[in-house]
């Protein structure tokens, strides 16, 4: 008789099943279902009452239809006039805005900035082809182009003040020069 025991631990079911949990859920649902009741037996309150809005009423069959009650509003032809007006006005500006021509013309805008580009791109790639010296009046020797700039003064400036000679404003430069 050998003296392990080999069989599996006893189920114990109080560890298995969380009794308080299941306790609130339980309460929980029966919670919604109150409040749902509650709402049911209001609606069906708000449904049965009598009114002069009632379907019934409103739409009566053309027998009674002299009894029945129809919902009017004091301002319905003020409402028509105002509506019909803000109409008529919205499709003027409608037909204003279609005949419209534009101010700003997109392609002159697209060609202006190849050209832009094209010039800068040109002025870049040219920069470094002249080297400055400095003399001794702190002026460059070698600058062709006619800029006299001293030596502290970087590339960015010069392509800048070259941008500037070529008749183009301060907006069409580009910041990252």
């Amino acid at each position: 008789r050998p003296s392990i025991d080999n069989k599996a631990p006893k189920d114990h079911r109080h560890l298995k099943l969380n009794a308080k949990k299941v306790q609130l859920e339980e309460e929980r649902c029966a919670t919604i279902q109150r409040d749902n009741k509650m709402l049911l037996d209001r609606m069906l309150q708000i449904d049965l009452k009598p009114s002069e809005l009632n379907p019934e009423k409103i739409i009566a069959p053309a027998v009674k239809r002299s009894t029945a009650v129809t919902p009017k509003s004091l301002n319905k032809e003020a409402r028509k006039k105002e509506l019909t007006r803000i109409t008529s006005e919205n499709k003027a500006i409608l037909r204003r805005l279609q005949g419209a021509q534009p101010v700003y013309d997109r392609t002159k805008w697209e060609a202006e900035d190849r050209e832009r580009q094209l010039l800068v791109k040109s002025i870049c790639d040219n920069s470094n082809r002249i080297r400055r010296r400095k003399n001794g009046d702190g002026l460059d020797e070698d600058d062709n182009s006619g800029y006299f700039v001293e030596e502290e003064e970087d590339d960015s400036e010069y392509v800048r003040r070259a941008l500037q000679d070529a008749n183009l404003s301060p907006s069409h430069i580009p910041a990252t020069l």
